[in-house]
């Protein structure tokens, strides 16, 4: 894919020290006067996830969103991975929000997400499309 081949969207994940200059770049910035949100996906393994999420919040990002699927699940199969967004919310000081499907929270997975706040990718679109 081009994010691949270009190293943007969840590929930044793989330069942390990137990502961690760029949030405290924009955090720095006397332009730059709102909240600095970042948006991330889980990892495969929980322990990366959750040194991103401190990595992030050490760089001075205001919000973290992560989304409970990993980049390789990049079409939204699979489950979403709750557990961990849920361990991301208990790691950090700043607020954490999840990001999911909202047929996620339909049949054997949670009744509501285990964070501060959700961005449901999907919801709107269902209420609004054709």
């Amino acid at each position: 894919t081009t994010a691949e081949k270009e190293g943007f969207g969840a590929f930044m994940m793989d330069k942390p020290d990137v990502v961690a200059a760029m949030v405290r770049a924009m955090v720095a910035d006397a332009a730059v006067t709102v909240p600095v949100f970042v948006k991330m996906r889980v990892f495969p393994e929980r322990a990366a996830t959750l040194s991103f999420v401190h990595m992030l919040e050490g760089a001075g990002a205001s919000l973290i969103t992560v989304h409970g699927r990993t980049r390789a699940n990049t079409v939204h199969r699979g489950p979403c991975d709750w557990e961990t967004i849920g361990a991301c919310v208990g790691a950090v000081r700043i607020p954490v929000n999840s990001s999911y499907r909202a047929d996620d929270l339909s049949g054997p997975h949670l009744p509501a997400p285990p964070s501060e706040g959700s961005q449901p990718l999907n919801l709107a679109l269902k209420r609004c499309g054709p």
